[in-house]
């Protein structure tokens, strides 16, 4: 996991792979203002990106999930959100096991999570280890505008171009 905002980027930026600098370099070109909710390719399927108005729910009340394919840069551009998060561990029990058709698994039951308080212009980026529970309520629900890119791991190792 990496976490950080976007003002300190261009201090951090020669140390991350290729693949995540070009995810933040569209992050820090976009004016949000003009860029209405939806799903937008950067790279075909390898990278692509949902820019999402929504409301933050109790912890309780939202899944954890992890992704085998996919790596997340989530971007909180207006609002406020919690992300737990934990390292995946074999004691994990799958709830819901969406992998395959969805690159996506929901547990039940995760324990002793990192809280990330998110606010505008603050990112978390999340490998496959990264068991990460988004869009989570401060201290009441609440709307929360907020991107998410999709990286393909394989754009960070080398195995497709």
């Amino acid at each position: 996991m990496i976490w950080g905002h976007i003002d300190n980027w261009e201090a951090e930026k020669a140390m991350w792979p290729a693949a995540l600098q070009q995810a933040m370099e569209h992050i820090r070109s976009l004016d949000f203002d003009q860029v209405p909710d939806g799903k937008y390719e950067l790279n075909g399927r390898r990278m692509h990106t949902s820019i999402k108005t929504t409301t933050t729910r109790a912890a309780a009340d939202q899944k954890a999930e992890s992704h085998r394919t996919y790596i997340d840069i989530q971007y909180v551009i207006s609002g406020e959100e919690k992300i737990g998060v934990v390292p995946w561990s074999s004691s994990l029990q799958i709830a819901r096991d969406d992998l395959d058709t969805r690159d996506v698994a929901f547990y039940d039951k995760v324990e002793q999570e990192l809280w990330l308080h998110q606010k505008p212009g603050m990112y978390a980026v999340f490998f496959p280890a990264d068991v990460h529970r988004p869009c989570c309520s401060v201290d009441r629900e609440g709307p929360v505008r907020r991107m998410v890119i999709k990286i393909d791991r394989r754009l960070l190792v080398g195995e497709e171009k």
